[in-house]
């Protein structure tokens, strides 16, 4: 997908969740949407591996959703399981 594609699905609202497994993930979804575009963010619900990439989220504004217990994977993907 194009970062214009991407960006037009989220401001149209059409993306319900985003994980980020590192900052470095933050960083360049940030760079490829641009600074101008992260407030189409909001219509996502955003969940964090961790406590250092829910730093990075919330540095760029940003509200997260829901965060893994521990930085793994594993955590994570039961993170998103959970109501």
């Amino acid at each position: 997908m194009s970062s214009k594609e991407l960006v037009e699905k989220l401001i149209a609202d059409e993306i319900d969740y985003m994980t980020f497994t590192s900052s470095s993930t933050v960083h360049h979804l940030i760079g490829r949407i641009g600074q101008e575009h992260i407030a189409a963010l909001a219509h996502a619900k955003l969940i964090s591996i961790g406590e250092i990439t829910t730093h990075t989220l919330k540095t760029y504004g940003l509200e997260v959703y829901k965060e893994a217990k521990k930085a793994t994977m594993t955590d994570l993907v039961d993170c998103m399981k959970e109501k």
